[in-house]
């Protein structure tokens, strides 16, 4: 998710999923570490890709019902999913994978359960948070897939976690000039990944 970091407040006290919440209406932020991170406005490519994710992968797992690590519960896949980890980490993903029956649609505030896939895309002011602080966040909290998206090298790298591990491990690195691929852990259906990144570039 875009973000650029502004000063909230000038004490030292660590930042609070209360303090995320109370924040003016409108104001998009995430939690990192309890420091308040406010969110800029996503670039046009940045916005094509998560719209394009989002309804090759909500209209997949409507129809295929795809089966979750937990068990024969199907998949929802959520765009900007405010997610909560702990006290002082609240993170808004850019597209995220939970457990259908976990997460209510009488929802309000982030979502408390665990997510099964997320994806973050690349930009210059939040690609250090994406792969360092967050990526150890997901690793403690046990998600299993993590994807990430940089859209100026057309490239996606695919993480996943093993039950028994700490850290990730790349599964595959996959790049425009792939064509049609199968992306763990949507393994059953193909993602055209030059139209994801946009068939004008040739």
């Amino acid at each position: 998710m875009e973000a650029q970091r502004k000063t909230v407040e000038t004490r030292d006290a660590l930042k609070t999923i209360d303090d995320l919440a109370s924040l003016p209406e409108g104001e998009k932020a995430e939690l990192l570490g309890g420091e308040i991170v406010m969110m800029a406005p996503a670039s046009f490519r940045h916005s094509r890709l998560v719209s394009g994710l989002t309804s090759i992968l909500w209209n997949y797992c409507e129809s295929q019902k795809i089966k979750g690590p937990k068990g024969p519960e199907s998949w929802i896949v959520i765009a900007e999913a405010w997610t909560f980890y702990d006290r002082h980490n609240s993170f808004v993903h850019d597209l995220a994978a939970f457990i259908r029956s976990e997460v209510p649609l009488s929802i309000k505030g982030p979502v408390r359960s665990k997510p099964t896939w997320v994806c973050e895309i690349l930009s210059p002011s939040n690609w250090y948070n994406d792969m360092n602080h967050k990526r150890e966040m997901l690793e403690k909290h046990k998600v299993p897939y993590y994807w990430i998206v940089d859209p100026e090298k057309e490239m996606i790298q695919i993480f996943y976690l093993e039950e028994s591990a700490k850290h990730y491990r790349i599964l595959k690195i996959f790049g425009r000039e792939d064509g049609e691929a199968r992306l763990a852990p949507f393994n059953e259906m193909t993602i055209n990944l030059k139209t994801l990144f946009g068939e004008d570039k040739e």
